[in-house]
């Protein structure tokens, strides 16, 4: 059975961020590898990130830890930050974060049940903003790319094009155009995504393997996210539909 919990980190006591910071650990770096060549291991930059994503100092507008737990054991974590910041000569809030499920509970739907409940903590807090805003995130999965192109109204970079705002936006965020980064951590893609990769015929799977074909050694594709009503209606909408889909196979299963 697994158990689902959700940290606001603003109000979370130490003991409870350090046993969350724990349980993230946990899951991420089952979840990426070292990458050759790099001085720093994964388990270095994982812990990097996540320390960067629980600076409550710097994202003291919202910053929210989604854990799921089989048993006593960690195997899910998403992560939720927003800022507001001034780029372009505007200000514009920007969320980060992330989900990561280890292999072994991969097909058991939990990237939507993290989804679900981070955005809805999000619209919870925040349903309305003076600011635009935007999901800004370093992608380093084809599957990933594909889900968020999915639920997304306006994203960059796209097989689409994309309106100039959001293409000043992503420059003026992300420092420069479209194009892979190196990081310092990879992706583990198991057999199973390997086979879904051969034969979708998704258009979005298809860019991102062009754009960025060295995904499996530790590059990473930056993306934007206008986080529009659509968006945030597509995005709950799928992550509904996943969850009953899950039920009803359960169900069927018992019967």
């Amino acid at each position: 059975m697994i158990r689902t919990e959700v940290v606001d980190l603003l109000r979370a006591d130490a003991a409870t961020c350090a046993r969350v910071r724990r349980d993230v650990l946990a899951v991420q770096q089952q979840v990426y590898r070292s990458v050759e060549g790099c001085a720093e291991s994964a388990a270095q930059r994982v812990a990097r990130y996540v320390d960067g994503m629980m600076d409550t100092a710097r994202y003291h507008r919202f910053a929210r830890v989604v854990l799921c737990y089989d048993g006593t054991r960690a195997v899910a974590c998403g992560m939720g930050t927003a800022e507001v910041v001034t780029t372009a000569g505007r200000q514009v809030e920007v969320v980060r974060g992330g989900t990561n499920v280890v292999e072994s509970h991969r097909a058991g739907g939990l990237v939507s049940t993290l989804t679900l409940r981070l955005v809805s903590a999000y619209l919870r807090r925040y349903a309305w903003s003076p600011h635009p805003r935007y999901y800004l995130g370093h992608c380093m999965s084809p599957v990933t790319y594909h889900v968020v192109a999915r639920r997304a109204s306006n994203l960059h970079p796209s097989p689409t094009p994309c309106s100039p705002e959001i293409a000043e936006t992503y420059a003026a965020l992300v420092g420069h155009g479209p194009r892979p980064v190196r990081e310092v951590v990879g992706s583990r893609v198991d057999a199973r995504t390997e086979a879904w990769l051969a034969r979708s015929d998704s258009p979005h799977v298809r860019y991102f393997l062009s754009a960025n074909p060295r995904f499996r050694g530790g590059w990473a594709l930056p993306l934007l996210v206008r986080l529009d009503t659509e968006t945030f209606a597509r995005s709950l909408h799928r992550s509904l539909c996943s969850r009953l889909r899950r039920w009803i196979s359960v169900a069927r299963a018992w019967l």
